[in-house]
This record gives structure tokens, sequence and C-alpha cells, in this order.
């Protein structure tokens, strides 16, 4: 039961109301009206953006992009290198590849 306890406390499941090293952590997190009025400066400060669909959007395009890339990178001198998919005896022609991607 003590490592039980133990182990709660380290991990911030367990905590001791006035404690500093064991306190609850969601107590050091901003509540949503303090958010609120902070979250643009702080997206503006971070380079990203406040809305959630525009973020969201902008991630798809970076991982589209870093998937296009990767197929690329994939492609050896002759400008043709056939791909393993998973784990089987399959060969992917690398230039399906952008339909592929489109796909995603």
């Amino acid at each position: 039961m003590a490592l039980r306890l133990r182990d709660g406390l380290r991990s911030g499941d367990v905590f001791v109301p006035g404690s500093r090293r064991y306190a609850d952590p969601a107590a050091y997190l901003l509540t949503p009206q303090q958010w609120e009025p902070q979250r643009d400066e702080f997206c503006r400060l971070v380079d990203k953006p406040a809305d959630p669909a525009a973020a969201l959007a902008a991630l798809t395009d970076e991982w589209h992009g870093a998937v296009g890339e990767l197929a690329l990178a994939q492609l050896g001198p002759t400008g043709y290198r056939p791909l393993r998919v998973r784990d089987t005896s399959s060969d992917l022609d690398p230039m399906l590849m952008p339909s592929l991607i489109n796909g995603l």
C-alpha cells in the first residue's frame, strides 16, 4: 500500500492539499476564464493560429508536405526505387506515390 501511495504521489495521481511538492498539478493550469484573454497574444508569440480549424489545416498541410518529401527521399539516384509496403512481399511503384499522397 505504501508503495502505491508513493507511486501515486510521484505521478501526480495523488496530491496533498497545501503541499508544494505534492500539490495538485491542475492547480498550476490556467482556468478557461484566465486563458481566454491571453490566448490571442500567446498564439501570436508562438506564431500559431488561434482558430483551431486554421491550426488543424496548417498541420495537415505540413504533414502532407512531409509525406511528399519522404516519398521523394525514397527515390534512388536513378529516380526509381521500389518501396516495401509494411512487411509484405509486394512492391510499390514510387511513381504512384503522388496519387497515394493526394488520396490521404
